[in-house]
């Protein structure tokens, strides 16, 4: 009869294998599954008094799916989680119950279960993306829902809507709300020049909870635009002003090109003297302060090379040089 007994448990230990229940470390505590963008995520902490070489087998199934085994997630990992949401997840919609085991060697735990879960009931929502652009006084804002893990934000919720709050930057205290818009974009016109505003957002959908606040958001306004007509009166003004300049042009026409080009010039014994001058300046025969000549008037009949005396200068009778005053003349 022992002899009988004895085979049977060695049957029973060799057909369970690894399938040991009495280890000497406990199960898994503060099991809870949890969702952010409708994933679906099951986490743990070691049992106590675990050893570092534990690992764990974590299982999930359809809560109304009682009778139905658990479906594999993650085995024999050393991870504190097990991402359910990379699997074949039949329904966005369903209720979900997990549940997670610790191995070592031959020895395993008793399974530790988690809380009921209903996917888009108990989700976190993220943020939306928030990005501002300003035109003058005017803000547009662009609102891109968060990327789900399942499914879509508008696939799973009928009618999401964003609740929108903007402010100056540094008095948030006087923000100002745009409730359960259903619109990805939306103007903001009710701002002042030059002024730096802010902008946040959630979604409100049929989710208990609404989604996480988006960061917030800010941009500079436009400085106030002139009026249209202002800009026509200045462009008239310049115009009217270009037409009478061009009558005055043709008008008087004569005397502008009579005083930017006179006819009277210098008569020509002074524009040689001149000419002269400029040549000797022009290649340094002398420095310009320096130019200084003497100037006889000689009449046509005089002899050449004959200056008149000092004394009778005015006289118009033809006078007869002397020797003294040739030898005057060649030595100057």
């Amino acid at each position: 009869m022992a002899a009988a007994r004895g085979l049977f448990l060695a049957a029973l230990l060799a057909r369970c294998g690894s399938e040991v229940t009495s280890p000497k470390f406990g199960s898994p505590s503060n099991v809870r599954l949890s969702s952010y963008n409708m994933d679906l995520v099951l986490r743990w902490d070691p049992p106590e008094g675990g050893a570092s070489d534990l690992v764990y087998t974590a299982e999930y199934r359809l809560h109304y799916h009682d009778s139905s085994p658990f479906r594999p997630g993650c085995e024999n990992s050393t991870l504190l989680w097990c991402d359910f949401s990379a699997l074949d997840v039949p329904s966005e919609f369903g209720e979900y119950v997990g549940r997670v085991r610790a191995v070592r060697g031959h020895q395993v735990s008793p399974w530790a279960r988690s809380q009921l879960l209903t996917l888009d009931k108990h989700t976190v929502i993220g943020p939306p993306n928030v990005s501002l652009h300003s035109d003058g006084l005017v803000m547009s804002v662009s609102l891109r829902d968060p990327v789900f893990a399942v499914s879509s934000l508008r696939a799973v919720f009928s009618s999401p809507t964003f609740n929108l709050t903007y402010w100056k930057d540094g008095d948030q205290e006087e923000a100002r709300t745009i409730s359960n818009s259903q619109e990805n974009l939306v103007t903001l016109s009710d701002l002042e020049a030059d002024t730096r505003y802010c902008v946040q957002a959630v979604i409100i959908t049929r989710n208990p909870n609404p989604s996480e606040a988006s960061r917030a958001v800010c941009e500079r306004t436009g400085r106030r635009k002139s009026a249209p007509w202002v800009a026509a009166v200045v462009t008239f003004l310049a115009l009217a002003a270009a037409a009478l300049l061009l009558v005055l042009a043709v008008v008087y026409r004569a005397r502008i090109a009579h005083f930017l080009c006179p006819k009277e010039s210098l008569p020509q014994h002074l524009l040689i003297l001149s000419g002269s001058i400029q040549n000797l300046v022009k290649w340094g025969a002398c420095p310009a302060e320096e130019i200084c000549h003497k100037a006889l008037v000689v009449p046509q009949d005089a002899e050449q090379g004959c200056p008149l005396e000092a004394a009778g200068g005015s006289s118009r009778e033809p006078h007869t040089c002397t020797e003294e005053e040739k030898e005057e003349e060649e030595e100057e």
